[in-house]
């Protein structure tokens, strides 16, 4: 820490408090859409272990938008190459996302015997919290270019 700067652990902390808590209020309304699509899907006869999926992307749709505009503010500096480069990283983060998701979803289901409604929102817990928050960070970063011309 250097002597000029003797609040910069208490800002960081800030910073960090601030993106958890907003990404989390994303995550809560991203959540809700996927809930909402995996109840639908099944009451319109999907079955439980393949209604994941609709339910998935819908949340996702939400997540990217939500995190890309609110938690890291990257909607600022997204130029069509910028934009393409969260699309793909966010893609192959949510490809991840999805195979984590569905071990879990389906353990909670078939080995814990866990309601799909409540094994799909502790499954969505586990996986933000330990996979997709940290890889987001990678997803929405700007490039070095941005870094290096804005200060």
């Amino acid at each position: 820490m250097r002597l000029d700067q003797p609040h910069a652990p208490r800002r960081r902390f800030r910073s960090l408090a601030a993106m958890f808590t907003t990404s989390a209020a994303v995550g809560v309304v991203a959540t809700v859409v996927d809930w909402l699509v995996l109840v639908a899907a099944v009451w319109v006869g999907v079955s439980e272990r393949w209604a994941i999926v609709p339910a998935f992307l819908a949340g996702v749709v939400v997540q990217f938008s939500g995190n890309q505009r609110f938690t890291f503010r990257a909607h600022l500096a997204a130029s069509p190459g910028v934009l393409r480069r969260q699309i793909l990283r966010f893609i192959l983060v949510e490809i991840g996302t999805l195979a984590i998701t569905v071990i879990v979803y389906n353990a909670f289901r078939e080995w814990v015997g866990i309601d799909y409604r409540i094994a799909r929102l502790l499954s969505a817990t586990v996986v933000y919290l330990g996979f997709s928050l940290p890889m987001w960070h990678w997803v929405f970063s700007k490039p070095k270019a941005i870094d290096q011309s804005v200060g």
